[in-house]
Formats: C-alpha cells, structure tokens, sequence
C-alpha cells in the first residue's frame, strides 16, 4: 500500500499554500487586469459604433443641406434670371417707345418743313414754270403752260 510520510504532506501543503499566494499575488490581479481590458475594448467597441453613427449622421444632414442649398441656388438663379429678362424686356420697351417717339417727332419736323417749303416755294413756281417753257418752247407756248402748271401745283 501507499504510504504517507510526512514529506508528501508538507510537499503538498507547501504547494496549496504556493498555488494560494501566486493566485492573490499574480493570478487574481491578471484576470482583472485582462477584464478591465475587455470592458475597456467593449467600451471603446460602443463609442466607435456611436461615433460612426454620428458620422454617418452628419454627412447625411451635410448631404442633405448641400442638396438643398443647390436647390436654393438654382431657384435663385431662376428668379434672378427671369428679373434680368423682366429687366431687359422693360428697357427694350422703353427704348422702343422712346425711338419711336423721336421717329415721330422727326417725321412731324420733316412735315413741316415740307409744307413750310411748299409754300415758300410756291410763289416762284409761275416764274420758274414760265422760263422752263420760254427756253424748251419759246414765247408762244408759255402762258398755256404756266396756267396749267399752276392749276396742277394748287391740287397737290
């Protein structure tokens, strides 16, 4: 049979009391070491994942806010547009209305002095009508032709 010595007991006393201290002193302190660790990385592992949902939050809104930004811009730029075209079809009006007012003006002018012409005119046609004749036809023919230049000129 086996038998047991006093030895084998204080062997195996010495190596609880052994396996006892190196786990307070070096087993205990590591496995918590290695749990602040895991709870450290789970904890890091939520703040990354709540940090890229943010992220992925803003660039959404910063997405959406350009989008809507380029959609006020380009309604700006149609607004603006159809102003300059408002803008420009008045003074293309304006400058219509004003040429067509000097034309006007011009036209009357010129009518004027046609008439005042005419008339200032007027009293040399005899004479002018009756050297015309005198020279192309001579003496005989004048005064036939002077009457009917005269009556011709009172018409018009």
């Amino acid at each position: 049979m086996i038998s047991f010595n006093a030895t084998l007991l204080f062997i195996f006393l010495s190596f609880l009391i052994f396996a006892w201290l190196m786990k307070a002193l070096f087993f205990d302190p590591v496995s918590r070491i290695q749990q602040q660790r895991q709870a450290q990385l789970v904890e890091d592992q939520r703040s990354a994942d709540a940090y890229l949902a943010e992220k992925a939050r803003l660039e959404a809104n910063y997405q959406q806010g350009i989008s809507e930004a380029r959609m006020r811009a380009q309604a700006l730029i149609q607004e603006k547009r159809q102003l300059a075209r408002q803008q420009s079809q008045a003074v293309v009006l304006e400058a219509r209305n004003s040429a067509q007012a000097r034309l006007d003006k011009q036209f009357e002018a010129l009518s004027r002095w046609q008439l005042d012409t005419r008339e200032a005119l007027q009293p040399h046609v005899r004479e002018v009508a009756a050297v015309i004749v005198h020279q192309l036809f001579g003496e005989n023919y004048r005064h036939r032709f002077v009457e009917q230049a005269c009556v011709g000129s009172h018409s018009h």
